[in-house]
C-alpha cells in the first residue's frame, strides 16, 4: 500500500514504499455478509451505487461473479439506511439472475403538461440488468413503501440500465426524467400520477446507436449524455440528440470508453464547461468547452500522476468511476469533486481481454479543486481489506457533514461479501494524509500456506521469500519454495506466484532464483472446486541471488488418482504438498519429477519437462512428507 497525498501542480512526489497512516475518520459502514432486523440477507460482491432520498442513505448492491457457498443466492438489492451509525435493511431484492441494479433518486416539479405541481415529487428509481432482455423500471412509492414496476424495453440480449436524471425541457417547459439503457437507447418518461409507477414512459427511445452509456449532466441549460462520445439533447417537441464531440480512439480494456460527467463553473470565462473522464489507458480528466464548439482540453493525466505518486506507471485507470460528486469543503467553503478510482498493472493489457489480475488493492480517490488541482485520498482502514475500486461517492442525506464511499469490483474473479462502504467527516476526506513507511509483514511461505484448506493470511499484503523451483507454461507464473521448509507435514513449504498482475517493467525470475516478492495472499477457486493458494497482484519481484540449488523433492509412490480424492485424508495429504517439488516413483509409469499442483478440480503433478501427467495410478495410501 502506498502514500496517498499529492497535488498534481504543486506538491512533491513519495517514494513507492509510502503509504498512507490509518486515520480514524474513516468508519466501515456496511459488512456484507450480514442479515437485516427482519433475517434478510445481505451480501454483495460489489456495492455498485449509491442514492439520498427521503432523508434515507440507499444502496445497491451487486452479485457479479458471486461464490456464495453456503450462504443465499440473492439478485441485486436495494438496501437503506435511516440514521448514521443505524442498522442497513432490505428495502427491495430482486430475481437472482438480475444480479445489478441502477439506482437514482429523482424530483419532478411539473407534470406531463409543464403545469407546475403543488410540491415537488421525489421518487427512487431502479432499473435492475436482465439477463433475458427485458428491462422494467422499479419506482418505490414514499407513502407506502410499496415497489411498483413498469416494462421499459425489451432486447435480444443482456440488458441494463446506468442512470436517470430529470431534465426541464426548456422549449416545453416540462420536467422529463431521462433514462440511459444499453443497448436500447435513452428513454424518456414525465410525471402521471395515474401511471402505474407515477411515470407515463415513452415507447420509443430519443437517443440509439451509441455505445454503453454512463451519466448524464446539466451545462448551462442543456443536458449530456456520456456514450463513449459525448451528445446534447435539443429541447422541443420532438426532440433530438447530436453527438458533439468524439473521442475516436479505441481505449484498452479495462476502459469502456468515458465515465464521470459534470458541468463546473469555466475556471477561464464566464458560463459552464463539462468535465469528463476517459478511462482505461489513456485515463485523463478533460475540460469540454460548449463555448469554444465543444473543444476538449486536458486537464489531468490520471496515469501520471498515480505514477509520481506510486512510483510506477499503472496500464490502465478507471478515474471517475460512477460519477463526479460536488462537495463543500468545510475550511474553504470552495466546492471541490470527489472522483472514484481504480487501477490495474497487469502488462497484459489489450482491446479484447479485461485483465483479472494486476488490480491495486486500496480504495483511491481523486480531489478536484475549483482551480483544476487534483489531491489524491485513499480510504485508511488499519486492517488493509482488499478494496480494489471506488465506485460511488455521496454526501450524507443526515445534515452531519459526512461523506460516503461505496464500492469494489470482482474483475471476473468469484467473489463473496466483498461489498463495502465507508464513511468519514468531509473534513477527513478532504485533509491531506500523512505517510508512513511501514512495510507488509514478512511471512515464510509455510504460515502463508497454513495447515488447513484456506491460508490464515488470506487477502493480506506480504513478503516472502523463496527460490523458484518451476516456471508455468506461457510464463503465466512460477513456483517458490523454501529450501529449508518447517519440517511440518501439514503445512507446505512450496506457492504459487500469479503472473498475471505484473507490470512490463517487472523481474521475470529465472528457475534457481532466490525471490523476495510482494503480494497478496489469494484462494483461487471455482464453483464445487477446492481453493489454490498463491501469491497474486505482485508489485514487486527481487532477486536476491542467482544459481541456488532446488530443494530435494519429496518422494511419492503415485500420481494423485481417484481414490485420494475421494477421501477427506487423501486431499488433505495433497493439499500439504501444494507447490512443492516432488519426485514421483510409479511402478506403472515413468519417474516423474516435477511441482503439486490444483487446476480444473483435480490435484496433479506439474512435470519440469514434457511429460505425460495425470495418468490414473493405482489406489495407494495418501503421499505424505517423509
Amino acid at each position: 500500500m502506498r502514500f496517498v497525498l499529492v497535488s498534481f501542480f504543486l506538491l512533491s512526489l513519495l517514494p513507492l514504499s509510502a503509504r498512507a497512516e490509518s486515520s480514524p475518520g474513516f468508519q466501515r459502514a456496511y459488512e456484507a455478509g450480514t442479515r437485516d432486523p427482519n433475517g434478510q440477507f445481505m451480501g454483495g460482491t460489489e456495492m455498485f451505487t449509491l442514492a439520498s432520498h427521503a432523508g434515507k442513505l440507499w444502496a445497491a448492491t451487486g452479485y457479479y461473479w458471486d461464490l456464495p457457498g453456503k450462504d443465499p443466492s440473492p439478485g441485486a438489492q436495494v438496501l437503506v439506511l435511516d440514521r448514521p451509525g443505524g442498522t442497513w435493511r432490505v428495502s427491495h431484492q430482486f430475481d437472482a439472475r438480475e444480479w445489478r441494479t441502477s439506482l437514482d433518486a429523482v424530483t419532478f416539479t411539473t407534470d406531463g403538461k409543464g403545469e407546475k405541481l403543488a410540491h415537488p415529487v421525489s421518487m427512487l428509481l431502479a432499473v435492475p440488468t436482465n439477463p433475458d432482455g427485458k428491462l422494467v423500471v422499479h419506482v418505490r412509492d414514499e407513502e407506502s413503501g410499496v415497489w411498483a414496476s413498469a416494462p421499459l424495453a425489451t432486447g435480444p440480449k443482456i440488458v441494463s440500465a446506468r442512470s436517470a436524471f430529470v431534465h426541464h425541457d426548456r422549449v416545453t417547459g416540462v420536467d422529463r426524467v431521462l433514462v440511459a439503457t444499453y443497448p436500447n437507447g435513452v428513454f424518456s418518461g414525465v410525471y402521471d400520477p395515474a401511471a402505474p409507477t407515477r411515470i407515463r414512459w415513452e415507447q420509443a427511445p430519443e437517443l440509439t446507436g451509441y455505445d454503453r452509456p454512463m451519466g448524464f449532466a446539466e451545462c448551462n441549460g442543456s443536458v449530456y449524455v456520456s456514450a463513449k462520445d459525448l451528445y446534447r439533447r435539443v429541447d422541443g417537441e420532438s426532440p433530438r440528440w447530436e453527438k458533439v464531440y468524439s473521442f475516436g480512439k479505441t481505449v484498452l480494456k479495462p476502459g469502456v470508453g468515458t465515465r464521470g460527467l459534470a458541468a463546473v463553473p469555466n475556471p477561464q470565462g464566464p458560463g459552464e464547461i463539462l468535465l469528463i473522464a476517459l478511462d482505461g489507458n489513456p485515463a485523463k480528466i478533460l475540460r469540454i468547452d460548449p463555448a469554444l464548439g465543444h473543444k476538449a482540453t486536458e486537464e489531468l493525466d490520471v496515469l501520471a500522476l498515480l505514477e509520481r505518486q506510486w512510483g510506477r506507471r499503472p496500464s490502465a485507470a478507471v478515474p471517475a468511476y460512477n460519477g463526479m460528486t460536488p462537495v463543500t469543503d468545510p475550511r474553504t467553503g470552495e466546492t471541490v469533486h470527489l472522483m472514484g478510482l481504480a487501477a490495474n498493472f497487469s502488462a497484459a493489457m489489450s482491446t479484447e481481454e479485461y485483465p483479472k489480475e494486476g488490480w491495486e488493492r486500496g480504495a483511491w480517490y481523486l480531489v478536484r479543486h475549483a482551480d483544476g488541482r487534483y489531491d489524491l485520498r485513499q480510504i485508511l482502514d488499519e486492517s488493509e481489506p482488499r478494496l480494489v475500486a471506488t465506485r460511488e461517492i455521496t454526501v450524507s442525506p443526515f445534515g452531519d457533514r459526512t461523506v460516503y464511499f461505496a464500492g469494489y469490483n470482482p474483475n471476473m474473479n468469484l467473489s463473496h461479501n466483498t461489498a463495502w462502504i465507508y464513511s468519514a467527516p468531509v473534513a477527513v476526506a478532504l485533509a491531506p494524509q500523512r505517510p508512513a513507511t511501514e512495510e507488509p509483514p514478512v511471512v515464510a511461505i509455510m504460515k502463508i500456506q497454513g495447515s488447513g484448506e484456506t491460508s490464515p493470511w488470506k487477502g493480506r499484503l506480504v513478503r516472502t521469500t523463496g527460490v523458484v523451483t518451476q516456471v508455468a507454461a506461457k510464463r503465466a507464473g512460477f513456483w517458490i519454495q523454501d529450501p529449508a521448509g518447517d519440517g511440518d507435514p501439514k503445512t507446505s513449504d512450496g506457492l504459487y506466484v500469479s503472473a498475471a498482475g505484473l507490470s512490463a517493467d517487472a523481474v521475470f525470475p529465472e528457475v534457481k532464483d532466490t525471490v523476495r516478492l510482494t503480494g497478496e495472499v489469494d484462494e483461487e477457486s471455482k464453483k464445487d472446486e477446492l481453493p489454490r493458494t498463491r501469491l497474486r497482484d505482485v508489485s514487486r519481484v527481487e532477486v536476491l541471488a542467482k544459481g541456488k540449488p532446488l530443494p530435494e523433492p519429496v518422494v511419492l509412490s503415485h500420481l494423485p488418482n481417484a481414490a485420494d480424492a475421494a477421501r477427506p485424508e487423501g486431499l488433505a495429504a495433497w493439499e500439504a504438498l501444494e507447490g512443492m517439488r516432488v519426485r514421483v516413483e510409479d511402478a506403472a509409469a515413468a519417474t516423474l519429477v516435477g511441482v503439486v499442483d490444483y487446476a480444473s478440480g483435480s490435484y496433479r503433478v506439474e512435470p519440469e519437462v514434457s511429460q505425460v501427467v495425470n495418468r490414473e495410478a493405482p489406489a495407494g495410501a495418501p503421499p505424505g512428507h517423509p
